[in-house]
């Protein structure tokens, strides 16, 4: 077996690769625009390698790269086709990558809680496990009443504390501005993902991310105001199906006193009346850290996929040298399917 650097003529066998070891899997895709070639732009720094075996057929793919709002860490995927796991397939293609990496970083990664193979691999190379995120579809008919009679006692109180509900279009025909709103979305994100930290952004990069009009429907984004201050907010943004939304980017402002989880629970109740009344499925995403919005929706019933684990391997160690490709397979650990740590 063989680490090669060759990149433009893999594209379609790696893509072959992952469908095998993913099939169906919703991470597939994100998996088909992982590798690629040499990157070396700040904030999109990417190294893919295959492992071919003597007769040049590709049995593992893995990359070392760069999330551009969340560096901290370097992103590792590694990919080994079934019949050749532990073999040290994985391992191989784990060193050679880190020791391409420009500068000495956390490694993050993640992987199904299902796959053993994966978890296992993960271990051996020193990572540890720092966030669990749930994904799942849920119809807004399946929600409990009393979840229901919650959402709309909070909504009650917010409006007698004097709050307002406006829709996207609604805010900005009194003047609040996308860039306030997309400053609203970076504190809400920024809460949610302090086991992850992003790096600041410009109010120009807010809007870009956070209001970007590829998923972004401004009649089905609510907003709490107190007085023309955005200070909450919860969305329904496009789905790649006409039944569907993908409800979140729920939180409240970073410097709401009170009453905080009343805000997000009513914004969160306004999208879901809106859904109800459509027919719409909503499809989540909820990170266990993220308090409020895990405990909200795993009082919902819905149809889940497989937990995701997240992965850091924190204290950097030495970055080890890449090894001479020699014939044959080296003893060691082999990986299955892991993924970027998001």
């Amino acid at each position: 077996m063989t680490v090669i650097r060759a990149w433009a003529d893999d594209a379609a066998a790696v893509n072959v690769l992952l469908r095998a070891i993913w099939g169906d899997d919703p991470t597939l895709e994100l998996f088909a625009t992982t590798p690629g070639p040499d990157r070396d732009d700040p904030g999109s720094f990417r190294r893919s390698l295959c492992a071919v075996d003597d007769g040049g057929t590709l049995v593992g793919v893995g990359t070392l790269w760069e999330n551009g709002l969340h560096p901290s860490a370097w992103r590792v995927t590694i990919h080994v086709a079934t019949p050749w796991r532990r073999q040290g397939i994985g391992s191989r293609l784990f060193e050679a990558l880190t020791a391409l990496a420009p500068e000495p970083k956390p490694l993050g990664s993640g992987t199904r809680e299902t796959d053993r193979g994966g978890c296992g691999f993960l271990a051996a190379h020193g990572f540890e496990p720092v966030m669990r995120t749930r994904r799942g579809v849920f119809s807004p008919s399946d929600i409990p009443a009393e979840l229901l009679a919650e959402l709309a006692a909070a909504q009650a109180r917010v409006l007698a504390a004097g709050y307002q509900f406006v829709t996207l279009p609604e805010a900005m025909r009194r003047g609040i501005g996308r860039r306030e709103i997309a400053r609203l979305h970076v504190e809400v994100y920024w809460d949610a993902h302090a086991w992850n930290r992003p790096r600041p952004v410009s109010e120009v990069e807010a809007e870009m991310i956070f209001l970007d009009e590829d998923d972004l429907l401004p009649g089905e984004m609510h907003l709490a105001l107190d007085g023309t201050r955005p200070v909450a907010v919860a969305s329904l943004r496009r789905s790649a199906l006409a039944e569907e939304r993908e409800l979140g980017w729920a939180g409240v402002g970073s410097d709401v006193a009170a009453p905080g989880s009343d805000l997000a629970f009513a914004v969160v109740g306004r999208c879901l009346a809106q859904a109800t009344a459509a027919g719409w499925r909503l499809r989540f995403e909820a990170d266990e850290g993220d308090t409020w919005w895990w405990r909200l929706l795993n009082r919902i019933p819905a149809r889940l996929e497989d937990d995701w684990l997240n992965f850091r391997r924190r204290s950097p160690r030495a970055m080890p040298r890449l090894r001479r490709a020699a014939p044959g397979v080296s003893p060691g650990v082999g990986g299955s399917g892991l993924s970027p740590m998001r």
